[in-house]
């Protein structure tokens, strides 16, 4: 098929809508845009360290992220040939393991590159050294550096801008080598660079228990204060103190009535959201018992585990563990390694064409996509040593180290002197082992015979 007129394809290859959302100053002739982010706008008033916040205060949020983590990277990854058998997918192959076995703290940039998912984006500075590859000279980022997300802005052009506090100015990364130098995996979005992360919806729920946690603690302290006061009294003063008695009272009696509004709001609203009941001839007191502590608890429990589940992605939240079924628990752990199955799907594709393939090219020039070696996560295929055996005894050709990588077990080499090796059982003609070829019960039988005919 002949490609189309020239300017038929102008106008399929262009965008014809920008990205334009949420510009919040202009740069030269280029439109800067923030974080278009309506929970961190809206409800955080913040940038992105609410969620940084929000995820080092919460043992909810920290335990359900750890959780998914672990999920996707404990299975481990490994480095796979191009699709194709050529001689350059070979090298290439051969390269990127000898990169990676070079780059610094591994798995923290692993696991530092999957705030993406969470925060929607998370830039990483490349740093370029020279690494030796088949006795030549190649430059690859071998010390990776995580930068925080609020320091940085997008063009319209959707091109990396880094605001210089002490220039005050914008640094715009936009020529080939300047784009180079940065991996930046995003999460949730093809149209918006900072991505939509996991974390907008969690963070109204969030902000809603930080709000149960204030309400209760000011609660508690008001009815305390108001018992003391109730105690002490304001009659019993007297000189030289009779003076400010007057005054005094009329401070507290003021202080006192905006405590009971303020407490009489509180019950309104408890009452009608359904997270308290009202009984009758309930006082201002009811904050000292603390069986009345219950309804406050049943809620936080309640928002913790729906942080949980959607942190986890998974259909048991942690508080249920031991009141569920076993049939709860398969589910509960089938639903995770799904979720790892995808995650793992979005977490290769980030490293495989923003980090692996531009270092790539910038080393060996344009490289054909059967060529290109790709990251695989390991929760991306399950695999089991029941799976290694079927594919054993249906005649498959297997790699011994990949099997050995993925198990954990360790090979031994040239150097080993104690190893471990199956021993198979010495073939034999018949059932002693001593006189191959012999029978016992014929033995028997014919030593029975020759005693009948000697006697």
């Amino acid at each position: 098929m002949a490609l189309p007129a020239r300017s038929e394809r102008k106008f399929l290859q262009k965008e014809l809508i920008p990205f334009s959302s949420g510009i919040t100053r202009s740069f030269g002739n280029r439109g800067i845009m923030g974080n278009p982010d309506p929970v961190l706008l809206y409800i955080a008033n913040n940038d992105e360290r609410a969620y940084r916040i929000m995820e080092r205060n919460d043992s909810a949020v920290k335990a359900g992220r750890q959780n998914r983590d672990n999920n996707l990277l404990n299975p481990g990854f490994s480095i796979r040939k191009g699709s194709s058998k050529s001689r350059g997918s070979k090298t290439l192959h051969e390269f990127t393991i000898n990169w990676f076995k070079r780059i610094k703290k591994l798995q923290t940039f692993r696991i530092r590159s999957l705030d993406a998912m969470y925060q929607g984006f998370r830039p990483f500075e490349n740093t370029f050294s020279e690494i030796s590859f088949r006795s030549k000279p190649y430059l690859a980022p071998i010390s990776p550096k995580e930068k925080n997300q609020e320091n940085f802005r997008f063009t319209e052009q959707r091109d990396l801008a880094y605001f210089d506090r002490q220039k005050r100015e914008y640094v715009i990364f936009e020529n080939e080598i300047a784009r180079l130098k940065w991996f930046i995996p995003s999460y949730g979005s093809l149209d918006i660079p900072q991505g939509v992360g996991i974390y907008q919806s969690v963070f109204l729920i969030y902000f809603a228990k930080s709000k149960f946690f204030e309400m209760f603690s000011q609660g508690m302290q008001r009815s305390l204060g108001m018992v003391k006061a109730k105690q002490t009294g304001f009659g019993g003063m007297v000189a030289p103190a009779a003076s400010r008695a007057t005054e005094e009272a009329a401070n507290a009696q003021e202080v006192f009535s905006s405590v009971v509004r303020d407490i009489t709001e509180i019950i309104e609203v408890l009452n009608s959201s359904n997270i308290l009941v009202e009984k009758a001839g309930w006082t201002l007191d009811f904050l000292n018992n603390v069986s009345f502590a219950d309804g406050w608890i049943k809620a936080l429990d309640y928002v913790d585990k729906q942080i949980t589940l959607i942190v986890a992605s998974e259909i048991l939240s942690f508080q249920e563990g031991k009141f569920g079924s076993r049939a709860q628990s398969v589910m509960h752990a089938e639903s995770g390694n799904k979720t790892a199955m995808v995650d793992g799907g979005w977490f290769d594709s980030e490293w495989n064409d923003n980090f692996i393939l531009p270092v790539l090219e910038y080393n060996f020039g344009e490289i054909d996509p059967d060529d290109a070696p790709k990251q695989i996560s390991h929760c991306r295929i399950p695999l089991t040593l029941a799976d290694v055996k079927t594919a054993y005894n249906m005649g498959m050709k297997l790699d011994a180290d990949e099997i050995a990588r993925r198990f954990y077990l360790p090979l031994a080499d040239e150097d080993t002197t104690n190893i471990l090796k199956l021993v198979k059982p010495t073939k034999t003609t018949g059932p002693n082992r001593e006189n191959p070829g012999s029978n016992p019960k014929k033995q028997v039988q014919k030593q029975d015979e020759q005693t009948r005919r000697s006697n």
